[in-house]
């Protein structure tokens, strides 16, 4: 929509305050914040004009209606409801703070689960996260299976895997984002390991024979 009005008998000349009916002037109008989204004529505190031309150079000083950013510490929590409004949030650096739901953990750094042949499964996180990459290795003789459930407990006898993967006697399996991607995998209740001599459920292999390490958020 076009940001002028133009009134029958042609005054070009833009107001400076209020609107003037008996000259019936160009106007051109934005929204006033503090008069809960009524148009008036964007005059900026100096006087100066805040409608800016595209792509003109930025000259420090003039009046402008610029976005704005809440500057708080990037470990901090706002206290908001559903359907509050809120500013962009930045770091006191001014830089804007993204946040990835499937890089949900402090900084955006993953954590890592480690487990060196202490137990054949265990409860890696017990509420909803992403798994990122995942490292096993296999020291049996035969063939084992490293899995990952979907749940925020210990997985138990004959629980069905979301993902399994078969490691040969001696073998090392690494599973990068080539196969989690960069988002990871999603685990919406909760993340565990196992490791098992079945494949399309759990049953438990021998603690000793493995390492893994899984990288998850």
């Amino acid at each position: 929509m076009a940001d002028e009005i133009l009134k029958k008998d042609g005054n070009n000349t833009p107001v400076s305050g209020g609107v003037d009916d008996a000259t019936d002037d160009i106007l051109k109008l934005r929204i006033d914040p503090t008069s809960k989204g009524a148009l008036v004529h964007p005059v900026g505190a100096g006087g100066g004009d805040t409608w800016k031309t595209d792509d003109s150079a930025f000259t420090a000083g003039t009046d402008s209606v610029a976005p704005v950013g809440l500057l708080a510490d990037s470990t901090s929590t706002d206290s908001v409801d559903e359907g509050d409004i809120g500013a962009a949030r930045m770091t006191l650096d001014r830089r804007t703070i993204v946040t990835n739901e499937h890089a949900s953990s402090a900084n955006g750094v993953a954590s890592i689960f480690r487990n060196f042949g202490a137990n054949a499964t265990l409860n890696v996180k017990s509420s909803a996260g992403n798994v990122f990459s995942a490292t096993c290795h296999n020291e049996n003789a035969n063939t084992r299976y490293f899995q990952l459930h979907n749940t925020a407990t210990v997985p138990g006898a004959s629980d069905v895997p979301e993902e399994t993967f078969a490691i040969g006697s001696g073998e090392q399996a690494i599973i990068g984002t080539d196969y989690f991607t960069t988002n990871g995998a999603r685990f919406d209740t909760g993340i565990a390991f196992a490791f098992s001599t079945t494949k399309d459920t759990y049953t438990a292999g021998t603690a000793a024979d493995q390492t893994t390490l899984i990288r998850y958020s």
